[in-house]
């Protein structure tokens, strides 16, 4: 700071190093072992720390070097104002004299900021320059500090502490100390840990937080979707065993509801304006008080579900048994034909053989019926169903949804049965069509023996057809399209597409529509050169994607636009909106997929975005408005292409400046299919306070 300009660090520390303050040299013994003070990326325990329990010693080290090089040099701090130490009295006075007052300074004013309340977010900036462990074997806290660091702010806070006398606490991390188990046990705190990855898919920080008082909490720092690769952070304090408890048992329930039966249940997570997470199944909070509501209305709709799948199940499989008996008789019948004909073509091979089978055929054969009348009694008879007590419980919830499964793959598998079976049936019909059309054409000529003499000459290539094969056209299963996974993918085929249909004053119109605004297009009297974004450049500069390609310009389209005149810009500008609507009618889309915005939807041209992690969020309550496109929609994306002319031909395909997307709505209806809210939370590591966004999505089919 200015003011401190003028006096030396010495002064600001009130530091004689010819008269050492008693509280600096009587330092006690160091007692550390290296296997105590192991480096620890990820802190567990803060504490605010009263100052004058803070033990300072000094290695000749870097902050990342082994705990045996620590070791090796660690001496006390008195050991460094002695002058008869030259080298590392001097190393001291070097380090001394390089301190940044405004640093130290800083220190003190955000650890003021702390006395009362931690950061939202736990830790802070540079938390990790502390270095303050916990000797558990002697009960003591040590700073250790490495003289090879450049940044020494917090030793020489510690010292100008020390030299006042100062009863003060410090808000610091602590290393090598694990969970005390006062709020809740370590392994629960692993278990908890796991269930709550399984279900924010990242891994949660947790902390034990002691506050100036030594009241310990438990605080729960992550990240969470909430909506379609929209995150937020959230946050759960918890400073009584009874509060964790409640929510460790409900984590735990419904981690095992969602993993001993998968797809069963997919529970949401909401957050309050707490950060603190809330789950959710079917629009209803789930909270211990009404788990035992949610068994027992979850076991009486999935009873239900199974009562129809019996059912189903037993209209199948009646089904199947008489495609069965089908099949037997058409089977019969078939051979019967199969074994006349193969007799017809041996015996053709001779005149005794002709005239045998001239005779043999010539007399009408009665059917036995016998076997089909037994077969037509055969059926499944319906013995009913013996329905068990269950108990409103998460084991016979489990058990019922267990044997719905069971119950649903096996008459999925029957119905597969049926089909095949009715293909099966389809072609020995087909067979028997053919075989009893070369029999009767075989017939058609035994009028006399000398007719059937000459037919029989004959040489006829194919007279028994195999049956034709019916295939079932399969159902086209869509895919649904994943912004992580797919957006890539996505991205690459919009480009080509567009670089293949799109010639270079429509590439150049959509460049000039993103720059000036799509609203703007068809507003002739407004002056360019004012709205101009400049949007697309800023983005282009944030890149760094390998290519010898030129970022296209308005002056390189349009002209210079202070020299343009009013009529010239109007033909222009109409020129372009032309071309957009002729490049709507070439670039479609090729899969089912979502875009967004803050706009509320109308009968225009819109600019809309892949990626609903880019929206900005800023306000204190957001709508976001999601429309759901088909493929074969009509879109214009602001791809590689649109920025650039690619006349080297080394431009990447796809979207890395931009995944915004010009979706036509002039003629659309849309129709709105739900409304979800949430809240997005944003931690500070500088302020105990933390910013709220309620996010309200609407979403709507075109």
């Amino acid at each position: 700071m200015n003011k401190k300009k003028d006096i030396t660090i010495f002064e600001y520390l009130n530091f004689d190093i010819d008269n050492i303050p008693e509280v600096l040299n009587n330092q006690a013994d160091i007692d550390i072992k290296a296997s105590e003070i192991n480096h620890e990326k990820n802190y567990k325990v803060y504490k605010h720390l009263q100052i004058k329990d803070i033990n300072v010693v000094i290695t000749n080290t870097r902050r990342l070097d082994s705990p045996a090089q620590k070791i090796e040099t660690m001496k006390d701090l008195s050991f460094y104002f002695n002058k008869k130490n030259e080298e590392e009295y001097n190393i001291f006075l070097n380090l001394l004299k390089g301190a940044s007052i405004s640093n130290i300074e800083y220190i003190e004013k955000f650890q003021k900021s702390l006395k009362n309340k931690e950061p939202s977010r736990i830790k802070y900036a540079k938390d990790y320059l502390w270095q303050i462990y916990y000797i558990e074997r002697t009960n003591k806290y040590y700073m250790i500090v490495p003289l090879q660091e450049t940044e020494t702010q917090c030793f020489f806070y510690i010292l100008k502490k020390k030299i006042e006398k100062s009863k003060e606490k410090i808000y610091v991390p602590i290393c090598n100390i694990q969970y005390s188990g006062a709020i809740l046990e370590k392994l629960k705190i692993g278990t908890l840990e796991n269930n709550l990855f399984f279900f924010t898919k990242e891994w949660p920080h947790i902390y034990e937080v002691y506050d100036s008082k030594n009241n310990v909490s438990l605080q729960i720092i992550g990240n969470v979707e909430i909506y379609e690769n929209i995150t937020s952070e959230y946050k759960m304090s918890f400073s009584s065993k009874e509060d964790i408890v409640t929510f460790f048992d409900l984590i735990k329930t419904l981690f095992y509801l969602q993993t001993e039966i998968t797809n069963f249940f997919n529970f949401n997570i909401m957050l309050d304006e707490e950060g603190r997470i809330h789950f959710y199944y079917n629009n209803n909070e789930i909270v211990n008080d009404n788990l035992d509501a949610f068994y027992s209305e979850e076991i009486k709709r999935n009873l239900k579900s199974i009562e129809e799948v019996e059912k189903i199940q037993n209209a199948l499989t009646k089904k199947f048994n008489k495609l069965k008996i089908d099949e037997r008789k058409l089977n019969t019948e078939l051979l019967n034909k199969q074994k006349q004909i193969s007799t017809f073509l041996e015996c053709k091979k001779t005149f005794f053989g002709r005239v045998k089978y001239f005779f043999k055929y010539n007399k009408k054969k009665t059917q036995n019926t016998k076997n089909d009348i037994l077969d037509e009694d055969f059926v499944v008879e319906d013995a009913g169903r013996i329905v068990p007590n269950y108990s409103n419980d998460i084991d016979d919830l489990i058990y019922i949804c267990k044997d719905l499964r069971t119950k649903t793959t096996v008459a999925a598998t029957t119905r597969l049965d049926v089909q095949n079976l009715s293909v099966k049936i389809d072609v020995l019909k087909k067979k028997i069509e053919n075989a009893t059309k070369y029999i009767a054409e075989i017939e058609s000529h035994k009028k006399s023996i000398f007719e059937f003499w000459k037919f029989t000459n004959k040489d006829e290539k194919n007279q028994l057809s195999e049956g034709i094969i019916k295939i079932q056209e399969e159902q086209k299963i869509e895919k649904k399209f994943d912004v992580k996974d797919d957006l890539v993918e996505l991205s690459k085929y919009l480009d080509f597409c567009q670089r293949k249909s799109l010639n270079l004053e429509e590439q150049n119109s959509i460049f000039v529509a993103y720059q000036v605004g799509i609203e703007n297009i068809t507003k002739p009297e407004l002056d360019l050169a004012k709205i101009l974004t400049k949007k697309s450049i800023s983005l282009i500069n944030e890149h760094t994607i390998t290519h010898r390609e030129k970022p296209k310009s308005i002056e390189s389209i349009i002209g210079p636009l202070d020299n343009i005149t009013k009529k010239e810009r109007a033909l222009k500008l109409k020129e372009i909106y032309k071309n957009i609507n002729n490049s709507f009618k070439k670039c479609v889309t090729n899969i089912n997929f979502s875009v967004y915005s803050t706009q509320k939807p109308d009968n225009r041209i819109m600019m809309f975005e892949i990626n609903p992690k880019k929206i900005e969020l800023d306000n204190e309550e957001v709508n976001v408005y999601k429309l759901n496109l088909k493929s074969g929609t009509n879109i214009l994306a602001l791809s590689n292409i649109i920025f650039f002319n690619n006349r080297n031909d080394t431009l990447p395909i796809g979207m890395d400046y931009s995944t915004n997307v010009f979706v036509d709505l002039r003629k659309a209806s849309l129709i709105e299919v739900s409304k979800k809210a949430n809240n997005i939370i944003n931690l500070s590591e500088n302020s105990p306070e933390h910013k709220v966004t309620k996010i309200n999505v609407i979403e709507y089919n075109v």
